[in-house]
């Protein structure tokens, strides 16, 4: 007993070891799978949840649609980031969005109680906030929002079959020449043609049509549901509760019984105000019908059999939809795809559930034809600015609050000149406007550069605000930003208000297009600038010399003005990099004025270290960088400091090292010699510097050129100090009869300004 004991204690330790291995591999297995997601572009909370689909059903993939990002790429007049998608699903334009004309909707219901003539409601933002968040759907079932719809080979009949069943086309066929076909039979064939997923064109029909098929567009007799609405005068509600709004004119019995004979099972332009424009305008789509199979179809494009406009209907969703990227049915409820050319006003359903309703029936078809085992791609929408945690379904919130919205706004006038846009305008919000600011082309709000101006008078006022309300304000715009790049731009006046429920959240306001030319991004130049001329002691001494008897610090002071913001600003000795540190300083003063072409006005101070300088003269130049293409100027233009010192520095040299070093015998580098001396003669017996004659002015080396490489020959030809009798008159470059520092600085300052 004691050894069986011990046996299965020995078992169930194993299994126990087993099982704890494959718990870590299972584990480290999701941990690769998530991090693939979010390489992929999927954020964490995203990849959470995939990560546990794809546990259940490893054969499914997902694939990220990046929309902010793809929206930039694709230079987007605005970035679609949650925000700007969100106000464009709602008040952008409110019938954009609709809730169900039903109680058991009311807390979906906007808070201004929009009621619409097809009886439907406007939906408040909480409700299109969680339908548009896709992070509320990625479950087994709502995955199937994402669904590509087109045609794939895993699809069989009886997966169309589960779609139609229990609905008025189950085991039903058609008329004419398919009078032997079924309803999920035809679907199945004109969506391998088309290219497009048949359940879900059998569940789009569904969906327009309802289980039982009742609708006139569905049976033929719309014309005789026209002229009751017509000859009756019913403008109110029929006996389904549906506004009718008929006319009390303008037609006649035989035109509105021309109606009858034709369907549109999907709803094809089936919209407007009241049922008798629904009707009429979903038949006059049928009566048109697909061009394209005009002769096919015997000479008549209209959709006047039941198959006609089966086919017709899905060739328009295939055509309009599926293949102008809104292939899913998420895309098809909510257009933000930025690669679609009709972008949110574009949609195929306005209800906000629309998407939902054709997973559930996708899933549905799927999972009772035993084919959730199959491969499936999903493309799943990712905006940039999403809330932390995914939007709270509606029920679960108390009654909708109003938002906040731009009640009206105007651009007055707006206008280019070179790197800045200038606007004045008004706008209103029916909350109070905090603050003001403005986006180009869609970027990051920046809140600067718009301001609240007071109203031209009382009259102006009471004028604006009977239009946009009594938060109203008027605004004056002066923007200088990098992206005014040349070509064309979008600037959007933005403005901060608080919502009503604490949280302050950014509204669009007016969109203004900016054209920027060549000519509008004016190259950088300095305006006008000046070194000051007296000190503030009683000397009254120019501001530029040295502070101090040691002759170590030379102090320089001064303003100049540039047509753009100055970044830095710092100075350069002899050609040398320019050096930009705490030894110069700058700041802008709004109460200079730059003088010539205006300008923005600066101050600075230097406190150059020159104890590395030789004795003599040496060409200092103040640089400013300013905010345009990186451009450095030379904003004062070159002064020359004199260095008066008896010992040269022992270290340092201010010749350029890449040209004065010599190679000795052994190839190791040396300093030049600083001794007064001549040069002595080469090994070789070449000529030294101080032996050539130079027959081109300034072409000290002898090169052929007149560069940096004589100043600095000629620099050390003076250094050597040669008898009077070598003078050569190339070399006296300032003409004064005689070759020193002077005619140095006179090469290098004609060089400087050459270049």
């Amino acid at each position: 007993m004691k050894k069986t004991v011990k046996f299965i204690s020995a078992i169930l330790a194993v299994l126990m070891i087993l099982s704890s291995v494959f718990v870590l591999t299972a584990s480290a297995d999701d941990d690769a799978y998530k991090a693939e997601l979010i390489a992929k572009g999927f954020p964490e909370d995203y990849a959470v949840k995939l990560t546990a689909l794809h546990k259940r059903h490893p054969k499914w993939n997902f694939e990220p649609l990046n929309v902010t990002q793809m929206s930039r790429e694709m230079n987007k007049s605005n970035a679609y980031t949650w925000e700007y998608v969100l106000y464009m699903e709602t008040d952008d334009s409110p019938k954009r969005s609709l809730v169900y004309n039903s109680d058991t909707y009311k807390k979906w219901r906007h808070p201004a109680q929009e009621q619409y003539d097809s009886g439907w409601w406007r939906a408040s933002i909480e409700a299109v906030s969680y339908f548009l968040d896709p992070r509320n759907f990625l479950t087994e079932e709502q995955i199937f929002q994402f669904y590509d719809l087109k045609w794939n080979d895993s699809m069989t009949l009886s997966a169309v079959e589960a779609v139609v069943k229990g609905t008025f086309m189950e085991n039903k066929k058609l008329d004419d020449k398919y009078s032997d076909t079924t309803y999920a039979q035809y679907f199945y064939d004109i969506g391998k043609e088309l290219g497009a997923n048949p359940v879900y064109l059998a569940s789009r029909v569904r969906a327009e049509q309802g289980s039982a098929g009742t609708s006139p567009l569905i049976n033929g007799n719309v014309g005789d549901k026209l002229w009751y609405y017509y000859s009756n005068k019913v403008t109110g509600k029929d006996e389904a509760g549906h506004i009718i709004n008929a006319p009390t004119s303008g037609y006649t019995q035989e035109q509105l019984l021309s109606y009858n004979g034709y369907y549109n099972y999907f709803n094809i332009g089936s919209a407007g105000t009241g049922y008798f424009n629904i009707y009429k305008n979903g038949i006059d789509e049928a009566k048109k019908g697909t061009e394209s199979k005009k002769s096919e179809w015997g000479g008549d494009a209209s959709w006047n059999k039941h198959w006609k406009s089966l086919y017709g209907g899905a060739y328009s969703a295939t055509n309009r939809y599926i293949n102008d990227y809104q292939n899913v049915p998420y895309l098809q409820k909510f257009n933000v795809d930025p690669r679609s050319s009709r972008n949110f006003w574009g949609q195929y359903m306005q209800s906000i559930t629309g998407a939902q309703g054709m997973a559930t029936q996708s899933y549905n078809s799927f999972k009772t034809n035993d084919m959730l085992g199959l491969s499936y791609d999903f493309l799943i929408p990712v905006y940039e600015g999403m809330p932390a945690d995914p939007c709270p379904h509606p029920d679960t919130l108390p009654t909708p609050t109003d938002y906040a919205r731009m009640t009206d706004c105007c651009v007055d006038s707006n206008s280019f000149a070179n790197d800045r846009f200038s606007a004045a305008g008004w706008t209103g919000s029916n909350f109070a406007i905090k603050r003001l600011g403005y986006s180009i082309d869609g970027g990051a709000t920046v809140w600067s550069g718009v301001s609240k101006v007071d109203f031209a008078n009382a009259d102006d006022e009471s004028a604006i605000k009977a239009r946009a309300g009594v938060n109203a304000v008027r605004f004056r715009a002066s923007i200088k930003d990098k992206a005014f790049t040349i070509g064309d731009h979008t600037v959007m006046i933005m403005a901060e208000v608080n919502d009503g429920k604490n949280s302050v959240i950014k509204v669009l306001g007016s969109a203004v297009k900016v054209t920027v030319t060549s000519n509008n991004s004016a190259q950088a130049f300095v305006t006008n600038s000046y070194v000051d001329r007296e000190n503030d002691s009683a000397e009254g001494r120019e501001l530029c010399f040295f502070t101090d008897e040691s002759e170590t610090v030379w102090y320089v002071k001064g303003w100049f003005g540039v047509n753009y913001d100055a970044e830095e600003v710092g100075y350069s000795i002899d050609g040398k990099d320019t050096v930009y540190d705490k030894s110069v300083t700058f700041k802008r003063d709004t109460g200079l004025d730059p003088h010539v072409n205006g300008g923005i006005g600066y101050r600075f101070e230097c406190n150059i270290d020159t104890s590395n300088l030789k004795a003599g003269e040496h060409t200092l130049v103040i640089n400013v960088l300013v905010d345009h293409d990186d451009t450095v100027l030379n904003a004062l233009g070159n002064r020359v400091i004199t260095v008066s010192k008896t010992v040269s520095p022992e270290t340092g040299d201010d010749t350029d090292e890449s040209v004065t070093e010599d190679i000795s015998e052994t190839g190791t580098v040396t300093e030049p010699d600083d001794t007064e001396t001549a040069p002595a003669e080469t090994e070789t017996g070449a000529e030294t510097e101080t032996d050539k004659v130079t027959e081109i002015k300034g072409d000290v080396n002898d090169d052929g050129e007149v560069d940096n490489k004589d100043v600095v020959a000629l620099f050390r030809y003076v250094s050597s100090a040669v008898s009077s009798s070598d003078y050569v008159s190339a070399l006296d470059y300032n003409d004064d009869g005689n070759v020193d520092n002077k005619d140095v600085v006179a090469l290098f300052r004609a060089l400087s300004t050459i270049l």
